[in-house]
């Protein structure tokens, strides 16, 4: 039978408000996209179930590892009648996840567009359409993650005499 505080490391006099904390914090800590260590991901796991366990009310006082462990409290048998049916009626921990950020994108790449590397927890590569806007947000869509990205534009701090001529030459529309 599995220590679902333990895994938390909360006691059970402590207030869901803690147990939350102590989920959150946790769950930060070994998400795979954050935690490169081998066993990150089944971390990450074994602590969304011990948090939904201690939370469910339903559940409170009731912490069987498997369902067999619940049909042999009751029943003396080990294995379940209806063991073939248990894994259908499992849900799995895909989450949709959603993430906001904002990157700093040099002027020209701006106006003319280009291609950055953004690290999310991985690295993707983003396109940045010609002529974005300051502010503009590009929307990236995978099966389980929204991504939105924020560029804000950052204009230099001088430029070169050259610089200025030929801007001021796309300014006053002269070839």
């Amino acid at each position: 039978m599995k220590d679902y505080y333990n895994i938390l490391g909360v006691t059970p006099q402590d207030s869901e408000e803690d147990i939350k904390r102590a989920y959150k914090r946790l769950a930060k800590q070994y998400h795979p996209d954050v935690n490169k260590s081998p066993d990150a991901e089944s971390k990450f796991k074994e602590i969304n179930d011990a948090y939904e366990n201690l939370t469910k009310p339903q559940n409170k006082g009731m912490f069987f590892d498997e369902p067999a462990d619940l049909w042999s409290s009751f029943f003396g048998r080990k294995t379940s009648p209806f063991a073939n049916f248990e894994n259908f009626f499992r849900t799995s921990a895909n989450v949709h996840r959603t993430q906001q950020i904002t990157i700093n994108v040099d002027w020209l790449t701006m106006i003319l567009g280009g291609e950055k590397i953004v690290s999310i927890g991985r690295q993707i590569q983003l396109k940045i359409p010609p002529l974005s806007q300051n502010g503009q947000t590009i929307h990236i869509k995978s099966s389980n993650e929204d991504i939105f990205i924020t560029l804000q534009a950052v204009l230099p701090k001088e430029l070169t005499k050259k610089q200025k001529e030929l801007l001021s030459k796309i300014q006053n529309n002269e070839d």
